[in-house]
């Protein structure tokens, strides 16, 4: 059911009594149970304008907040809740992104493969701006927290070189470090005419010469192919990971930012 507008309680007692009004005019199933904000304890009762519209006297010159504006003010949606929701969220996209990084291992596709990366590393930054956010709202201890958590990513060349791709991409006409590596052996897919068989894959561009023009990449190479990041040497936590590949990279540092959102909730949340 479509949900118009919530209405804004200054406590989850009041909200269970609005609820229970509801009930009572509308003598049938329970309406809904109060959304909390996990910041300030106000809370929030969903409401339908049709649905509800005989009970409309009762929430006469209430508050009420839409969906965004709820949002903007700490309340939470859906699976992930409490004062870590927004990291939860990001971190999942970036759990997510690097799961499809392995079909490219033998499909080759860098321009799929560069546009997944860069997105692995916005989602990062997501986690790491929700966590900065929540932090300040909870005061000053959360903030001392997370302002000793960021320090160490800066101070981690690993993370904090992840952290400055991601930048770098947004605000430089450049591509600086990150490289595709293909050995092909073979190819048995499709083969139209002007494909190209290239480093980043196998492709032909379509739409050519018009605003639409893009590259079409084909699987069927009997290839290994992997990006890789160029730089001499990489320490995270103070060991050599240079050796292990983007990929694994990208592990080690998602396996930080779970780390961190975990330390976040168990020590500002309440839960484990």
């Amino acid at each position: 059911m479509k949900i118009h507008r919530y209405i804004l309680l200054p406590n989850e007692n009041e909200a269970r009594a609005l609820i229970d009004r509801i009930d009572q005019a509308r003598g049938s199933d329970h309406w809904a149970d109060p959304n909390i904000n996990p910041f300030d304890g106000r809370a929030l009762v969903p409401w339908n304008d049709q649905y509800l519209a005989t009970q409309s006297n009762l929430i006469d010159k209430m508050e009420t907040l839409t969906f965004d504006e709820a949002q903007d003010q700490g309340w939470s949606f859906g699976y992930f809740a409490g004062r870590f929701a927004k990291a939860r969220i990001k971190l999942e996209e970036a759990q997510h992104i690097r799961l499809t990084l392995d079909s490219f291992d033998r499909n080759p596709n860098y321009a799929a493969y560069r546009a997944l990366f860069f997105g692995l590393l916005s989602s990062l930054y997501g986690v790491k701006e929700a966590l900065r956010q929540s932090s300040k709202m909870l005061g000053k201890k959360a903030q001392a927290w997370w302002d000793g958590k960021f320090e160490e990513i800066k101070a981690d060349p690993m993370l904090w070189l992840l952290y400055d791709l991601n930048n770098s991409d947004k605000h430089s006409i450049s591509s600086p470090l990150l490289r595709p590596r293909m050995n092909l052996y073979g190819y048995k897919g499709p083969a139209p005419s002007g494909l190209i068989i290239s480093g980043e894959g196998v492709f032909v561009a379509v739409d050519k010469g018009t605003p639409r023009e893009r590259r079409v990449f084909f699987d069927g190479a009997e290839a290994t192919f992997d990006v890789y990041l160029d730089v001499p040497v990489l320490i995270h936590k103070g060991q050599d990971v240079s050796g292990v590949g983007l990929k694994g990279q990208l592990d080690m540092a998602i396996s930080h930012y779970e780390d961190l959102v975990f330390e976040a909730r168990r020590t500002f949340d309440q839960c484990a």
